[in-house]
């Protein structure tokens, strides 16, 4: 969420990072380490492009004077006035001297200025340049419209089962993001959310600057990573029951096997002459009802009972088993939503 890189980040991390990272998760090359080599490319490209980010701001007006976020009005001044000798036209040989001495100029002036220089820490060099005053109303709905967009964005690419953990953690970091913008924004003046030994020289908008600079690899991040530890139980369940319907199939036949010997067992029984085993007779003359000798069921029964068992437990499995129909799913939204993105950016700046 890098100001002017808005687009450009969400099109490097969505379009390239994230795909790059979810192959080296599921890659088996890589083994067990595999979501830390993942991980760390991550950090390594959000490093690279914060930092080039980073650069191209240059340096802040605490910088340029090369004071810290906390020095006084007078500690200002002598900074600017030792500046000055070696800074000025008249003094320095450099053909960009008058460029540098006009940026300590209008450093010293903002500085100066408790107004400016509230509004400078708090929201940036380019409130200044825009003349924008702290109105708490008017910042809050332009940091609400901007987390929103943001969310709706974040709620698209972790739709499904798979990004629900994702889409937890992320829309828990806009939260964070939020409220340390509103408590920005919300204390008084002259003072800062950072204490003073943290980063002399770095203001408030910068920290914020950053976190939203990071926001889109946090994003890919909690994608690639949650998406790589889902377990879809569902699928786990519906395979399960797909081999134990595979194994009831298979007893099954093994059954209609043995009653099928039973019968000819008793067939070749009968065709001798002799009663045999009354068990088996009362098989082979094809009787419905159980055959009992002794109260006991016949071999036969006991086998038809046990296959009747077993293919209404077989029906019930292919029920289960059936998977879940998918919805169709169309073609991406992705490119639909970066194009209202860019509309909304371009138009709100």
């Amino acid at each position: 969420m890098a100001e002017g890189e808005d687009v450009l980040s969400l099109m490097l991390y969505t379009v390239l990072v994230y795909p790059v990272c979810k192959w080296i998760m599921g890659s088996k090359r890589f083994g067990k380490r595999s979501v830390w080599y993942a991980m760390a490319l991550l950090a390594a490209v959000a490093a690279v492009h914060i930092a080039w980010e980073w650069r191209e701001r240059g340096p802040n007006h605490y910088q340029l004077l090369g004071v810290g976020r906390e020095a006084t009005p007078l500690e200002i001044k002598k900074a600017y006035k030792r500046a000055s000798l070696e800074l000025h036209p008249d003094k320095n040989p450099s053909p960009e001297a008058v460029d540098q001495f006009a940026e300590m100029k209008d450093a010293y002036e903002v500085l100066m200025d408790q107004e400016f220089r509230d509004i400078y820490n708090k929201l940036g060099p380019e409130a200044i340049r825009t003349k924008q005053r702290m109105d708490e109303t008017e910042l809050l709905l332009a940091i609400g419209a901007q987390y929103v967009v943001w969310g709706v964005i974040a709620y698209l690419l972790t739709m499904g089962a798979a990004g629900a953990a994702a889409r937890a953690a992320v829309f828990t970091g806009e939260i964070a993001m939020i409220v340390l913008e509103i408590t920005n924004i919300s204390t008084g003046q002259g003072s800062s959310l950072l204490p003073p030994w943290f980063a002399p020289s770095v203001t408030d908008h910068e920290v914020i600057w950053l976190m939203r600079a990071a926001f889109p690899a946090y994003l890919t991040g909690a994608r690639a990573l949650c998406a790589h530890r889902h377990v879809d139980v569902g699928a786990q369940t519906r395979d399960l029951l797909a081999a134990l319907q595979k194994g009831h199939a298979e007893l099954l036949l093994k059954l209609q096997l043995l009653q099928t010997e039973i019968r000819d067992l008793s067939a070749a029984a009968a065709a001798r002459g002799g009663s045999g085993n009354p068990r088996l007779a009362a098989a082979a003359a094809g009787a419905d009802k159980a055959v009992t000798v002794s109260a006991k069921q016949s071999p036969a029964a006991m086998v038809r009972e046990l296959e009747q068992r077993m293919k209404e437990h077989s029906q019930n499995i292919e029920l289960l088993a059936t998977p879940i129909q998918e919805p169709v799913k169309g073609r991406s939204n992705f490119w639909w939503i970066l194009g209202a993105y860019v509309v909304f950016y371009y138009f709100t700046q």
